[in-house]
């Protein structure tokens, strides 16, 4: 996280480290069990991640420039859906986790 912060956005070197060590440092204290932590995390990101991937796979079909060997017309319903099903379930999961801190 801190090369992605240093090298992709630009920030520097030090200010890079501490933004991902604030971030670790207060879910540590929010949340002291360290499977609470990597939950907390798994459920964040890994949301995040594959609507991430379904936006991907729709700009890759959209902006490719060869045909597909095999193709359906119903993909973008089926995008919508899946993007809808892990964003209530990553919101979910951080949802519980809020409420378990509290």
């Amino acid at each position: 996280m801190k090369k992605t912060l240093w090298k992709d956005f630009g920030m520097n070197k030090w200010l890079s480290w501490a933004i991902v060590f604030a971030v670790l440092f207060g879910l540590f204290f929010l949340n002291s069990d360290f499977i609470g932590i990597i939950q907390f995390g798994g459920a964040a990101v890994g949301g995040i991640v594959f609507i991430l991937i379904l936006l991907m796979h729709r700009n890759a079909q959209k902006r490719g420039q060869r045909k597909p060997e095999y193709s359906w017309k119903h993909t973008a319903p089926v995008i919508t859906a899946l993007a809808i099903i892990f964003g209530l379930g990553a919101a979910y999961q951080l949802w519980l986790d809020v409420m378990k801190v509290l």
